[in-house]
């Protein structure tokens, strides 16, 4: 059995992932790389996916966006009781692919981040990386409605901007890639309204503060 399971979401980088799957997939295969595969088909299916691969594999490699990897990440977390998770690879085939730019060495021409011939030559490495993750906890956090923590890699947001990724999900498929991020903050400006919210930080009293 192989000690890899390679998670994939054909919908990640609107349908990047499932263009270049095929090319992807081959190119795993030509580095040596044994592993079993599973796509989802549905949100948050990586994360249960990701929860129970932990008991069988040692590396789940992620395929596709920030969200993607938002839940593979959350199940591993899971699987782990927050302790130190099995290894995580990323091959980064989403929009803005936060994550990705920041494991070294970063990318520097525009912004841009490796395309997967580099990320498998990376994974073929076999050289890992500590992270540190967020973690928060609270009602309505995510849409499973069970009111488990939420860890977060690269930042967490409330406000306009979690509007804005929210409306970004929304965005006609003929746009893409920086357009269609403006098309998201432009509905975001005219539709938002600005909500007070009540924060509690450890032990201290809660407190009443707008997101702005």
């Amino acid at each position: 059995m192989p000690s890899i399971l390679v998670i994939y979401n054909p919908i990640a980088g609107r349908g990047r992932v499932k263009k270049h799957w095929p090319e992807v997939q081959q190119g795993l295969i030509d580095a040596g790389i044994e592993f079993d595969v599973a796509a989802t088909s549905a949100p948050l299916e990586a994360v249960t996916l990701a929860e129970k691969a932990a008991t069988k594999y040692s590396t789940v490699i992620a395929i596709g966006g920030d969200g993607t990897i938002h839940e593979v990440v959350n199940g591993l977390l899971r699987a782990s009781n927050e302790g130190e998770t099995i290894a995580l690879g990323v091959v980064p085939l989403g929009n803005g692919d936060d994550f990705a730019k920041m494991i070294p060495p970063q990318t520097t021409i525009g912004g841009k981040v490796f395309d997967w011939h580099v990320a498998i030559e990376k994974i073929t490495k076999g050289q890992t990386k500590l992270f540190d993750v967020g973690r928060m906890s609270g009602n309505q956090l995510s849409s499973e409605q069970d009111n488990k923590p939420q860890y977060f890699m690269n930042g967490m947001d409330i406000g306009f901007g979690a509007q804005a990724a929210l409306n970004f999900t929304k965005v006609p498929s003929f746009l893409t890639g920086m357009a269609a991020y403006l098309a998201a903050i432009l509905k975001t400006l005219i539709d938002y309204h600005i909500p007070n919210v009540s924060i509690q930080i450890d032990d201290q009293k809660a407190f009443e503060q707008s997101t702005t």
